[in-house]
């Protein structure tokens, strides 16, 4: 995704509790994998976690692809760091 894309970006270990909602392309295994498409109140959201607790929210300008990002990653709150700097 393009920098010029990107919002912003949060940790958010809530998000695991979030209704997925319907899987144009998607998979989802309460657990143990979230991963693909998931289109929810018209916004398209692509999931790749695991351990959403690890997961960081990247939130996307109007016209992206994707409303969100959902990624988890290693060390959530450097990632965080790191996208807010790399968008200021």
């Amino acid at each position: 995704m393009p920098l010029t894309q990107v919002r912003g970006a949060t940790h958010d270990p809530g998000i695991a509790h979030e209704r997925k909602g319907a899987k144009p392309g998607g998979t989802h295994v309460p657990g143990i994998v979230t991963a693909g498409r998931f289109r929810r109140h018209g916004d398209l959201v692509f999931w790749a976690a695991r351990k959403p607790a690890d997961a960081v929210v990247i939130e996307l300008a109007e016209g992206a692809p994707y409303s969100r990002l959902v990624i988890e990653t290693a060390d959530p709150r450097a990632t965080v760091t790191l996208v807010e700097q790399a968008i200021a």
